[in-house]
């Protein structure tokens, strides 16, 4: 399970550059943290080993964005000295 958790991140990782292109830091940290309260929820209710596996897997994919936008949202708005 460990390795398709990784694997999905890194395919966020490599995929989230394409896809959200055009779109500011804000709205995709918005969704994608919604996204990762979301399949942890579901994680955490399921009884079924399938919707639990499909949950973490896209738990590692939205976990992804949220690695790669939070520190373009710390460069854009923080405060340097």
């Amino acid at each position: 399970m460990v390795r398709f958790y990784s694997l999905m991140n890194l395919i966020g990782n490599f995929s989230a550059p394409h896809i959200f292109k055009g779109i500011t830091e804000k709205p995709i940290l918005t969704m994608s943290l919604l996204l990762c309260i979301i399949t942890l929820l579901v994680v955490t209710v399921s009884n079924h080993y399938a919707i639990t596996a499909v949950s973490r897997l896209l738990f590692g994919f939205f976990q992804a964005h949220i690695l790669i936008y939070v520190t373009a949202w710390i460069e854009t708005f923080g405060v340097g000295n």
